[in-house]
C-alpha cells in the first residue's frame, strides 16, 4: 500500500481481515485500510478498480478463489500477484491462471511477481 501511495494522485485501498498493522499510516492521506475479506468485495467495486495488488495467504487456495472471482466479475484491469514462486502451492496458482500473464520475477521480487492482464 505504501509503495502504491507514493504517488499522491493514486487512491489506494488495502483490504485485510484483521487490523494488525504495526506501522502508523495516519499521515498518508491517500491510503484507506478496509477490514474486509477480499472474497466478499462486490463485483461493482472490483470493476471500478484499474489495478489490484494481490498478496494474501500464500497457500494458492484463496488466490485461486480471488482470481476466479475476478473472472466471474468480468474484471477489466491489471492484477499484480506477489510471491508466485514462494512455494509449490503458489507455483500451482500461477500455472492455473489462463489469462494473459507475465512473470516479472527477474526484475522485481525474489519470491516472484506476476502480472495478469484482464483487458
Amino acid at each position: 500500500a505504501l509503495a502504491l501511495a507514493i504517488n499522491n494522485k493514486n487512491v489506494v485501498k488495502s483490504y485485510d481481515i484483521v487490523n494488525d498493522r504495526i506501522v502508523d499510516f495516519s499521515t498518508i492521506n491517500n491510503i484507506e485500510f478496509v477490514n474486509q475479506n477480499i472474497l466478499e468485495i462486490s463485483n461493482e467495486k472490483l470493476n471500478k478498480t484499474p489495478l489490484i495488488f494481490l498478496d494474501i495467504d500464500h497457500n494458492g487456495v484463496n488466490e485461486i478463489k480471488f482470481y476466479n472471482k475476478l473472472k466471474e466479475a468480468e474484471f477489466n484491469g491489471i492484477l499484480v500477484c506477489d510471491d508466485i514462486i514462494l512455494n509449490d502451492k503458489m507455483k500451482e496458482f500461477w500455472l492455473y491462471i489462463d489469462k494473459e500473464k507475465r512473470d516479472l520475477t527477474e526484475v522485481f521480487h525474489v519470491a516472484g511477481t506476476g502480472l495478469v492482464l484482464f483487458k
